[in-house]
């Protein structure tokens, strides 16, 4: 049995892909619409059934490919919409890479850079959903990609752990590369040049409201209850940027994450309540200036997903976000 969830959005491809073959969804899937709501998630194992049923049935071995193809901003909802405010496809991957999970949520995504290209790569960790499930995951990628940076953003190598098919040519037309199958790892590369590409859609001026909204309450935490000097802004600085890990951090104070580790301990306190301390105190200014969705405000403080903020401000206030909207307080002013 395999575990991981994929976005609904998925299913509504397949679905409105059988409607254009003149087929009904619900004969074929079961139902005729996939479950609604930006985070409606379908167990991967029942994924891989409804292509593996459509595919046999209709004769389709590319299905994965041809329903991948149509994967676009819209259906990548709020990760969608995070991409498309990055200034270049570089940023861009940076989110994907904390973020892939709102919309693929079976073998983790794993990014590797070089002098020459930046490399997207799964292994099997969580299990092998199979060539269906894998190619039409890894052509769904591609095909936001291009949505996002131009048809200029193009791997120049693809591989699957899976067998190899047997006709490659479709794989090799829709990638544009080389493609290699029965491999270590699933891979996308691109070369560097195209993840320089800009995105149309970038939001510089979002990006810096979001960016002096954050820095300006920073401005104003209280540098004395620092346990180490300089720790809040490098703990925002490293949320701002999407990776809030405590070497990340470290990196930005110019010390190893054991090192500022042991500074904490010693300050009778450790990261992860820090870390917690400032994105509080992010959230809850967020909040009071009501401009921005609890959705939109989990992205801005690198929590995995919605659910996973609502979840930890709820621990630390004892009320979720959208209550507290109308309160008063703050942890750094109350602690």
């Amino acid at each position: 049995m395999l575990r991981g969830n994929i976005a609904s959005s998925f299913i509504q491809l397949l679905v409105d892909w059988l409607a254009e073959q003149g087929e009904q969804p619900q004969a074929w899937l079961g139902i005729s619409q996939p479950p609604a709501g930006e985070l409606s998630r379908i167990d991967v194992n029942d994924w891989q059934s409804m292509l593996q049923r459509v595919s046999s049935g209709l004769g389709k071995p590319e299905l994965g490919l041809l329903i991948g193809s149509r994967f676009g901003l819209r259906e990548a909802g709020l990760l969608g919409y995070m991409a498309s405010c990055c200034a270049t496809m570089a940023e861009a991957c940076l989110r994907l890479s904390q973020f892939e999970h709102l919309v693929y949520n079976v073998n983790p995504l794993k990014i590797v850079t070089d002098a020459s290209h930046v490399t997207l790569q799964w292994g099997v960790d969580n299990g092998r959903p199979g060539p269906l499930v894998d190619e039409c995951a890894i052509a769904g990628l591609v095909a936001f990609c291009k949505s996002l940076g131009g048809d200029q953003v193009t791997p120049d190598y693809v591989c699957f752990v899976n067998s190899a098919p047997v006709d490659v040519q479709p794989y090799e037309r829709f990638f544009g590369c080389t493609v290699e199958f029965h491999q270590a790892l699933s891979i996308i590369r691109y070369p560097m040049a195209a993840m320089a590409s800009p995105i149309a859609t970038a939001n510089a001026t979002l990006r810096e409201a979001l960016d002096h909204k954050a820095r300006s309450l920073l401005v104003r935490l209280p540098t004395q209850g620092e346990p180490v000097p300089g720790l809040y802004r490098a703990l925002q600085d490293a949320i701002a940027a999407g990776t809030p890990a405590l070497e990340s951090v470290a990196e930005r104070l110019l010390t190893s994450g054991r090192s500022l580790q042991r500074s904490l301990q010693g300050a009778g306190t450790g990261f992860q309540k820090e870390l917690d301390k400032v994105r509080l105190a992010l959230a809850q200014q967020h909040l009071k200036e009501g401009s921005a969705t609890v959705q939109e405000i989990a992205w801005m403080l690198a929590y995995n997903d919605h659910s996973a903020f609502v979840h930890a401000f709820r621990r630390m206030t004892g009320m979720p976000p959208q209550a507290w909207r109308s309160q008063d307080t703050s942890v750094f002013q109350s602690t």
